[in-house]
């Protein structure tokens, strides 16, 4: 009876702990990872910069951001919108390695690759905006290319930002929409 209940409780304590690894493996994916889209989330990204971006070589960054996401969530729902936000997030999967796509706002992205050529990351923007085309995904797009991590990934970020904004301002000139024309 005695050694009955010593398994008994040996097995519960078993049960115990792989639930706890569970839920700890489930708390560090999510904490890494947007839910919506499954993508990379701004966590992610920090372990980017603080330990990939340091020591990278050749690096590419497509900062995009969705064109219309709030008239969609007017016109259609916010269910509608967080489908758009995912069909642009599988347009970015399909070209990019998961590893390398983060949401960074509610309608930012951003893709990061290292040891690339300005060629080859080119050569992915332009399938991704053709994923973009399929998909019925308007998305501005910025983009920026160095050789190493000599600046501040702040001023990288920046950068691409900048190029997105050029873009998105052409976006909202064509469509007669002045609504985002004077950013600041």
């Amino acid at each position: 009876d005695d050694i009955i209940q010593i398994f008994d409780m040996a097995n519960n304590i078993v049960s115990t702990m792989l639930r706890h690894r569970d839920i700890i493996k489930l708390l560090e994916k999510t904490s890494l990872m947007d839910t919506l889209t499954g993508l990379n989330n701004r966590n992610a990204l920090a372990i980017f910069v603080s330990d990939i971006y340091p020591n990278a070589k050749n690096i590419a960054m497509l900062y995009c951001d969705l064109n219309g996401l709030k008239v969609m969530n007017d016109n259609y729902g916010h269910e509608a919108g967080d489908r758009y936000i995912k069909n642009a997030a599988d347009s970015l999967l399909a070209v990019f390695d998961p590893k390398t796509v983060y949401r960074i706002g509610g309608d930012e992205f951003v893709a990061i690759e290292t040891d690339t050529s300005v060629d080859e990351f080119d050569e992915r923007v332009i399938r991704v905006n053709e994923e973009f085309k399929k998909r019925e995904v308007s998305m501005a797009v910025g983009t920026t290319f160095m050789e190493n991590s000599d600046i501040n990934f702040d001023e990288f970020l920046k950068e691409a930002d900048k190029n997105m904004y050029l873009d998105k301002m052409k976006y909202y000139s064509d469509h007669k929409n002045n609504r985002r024309k004077n950013r600041s």
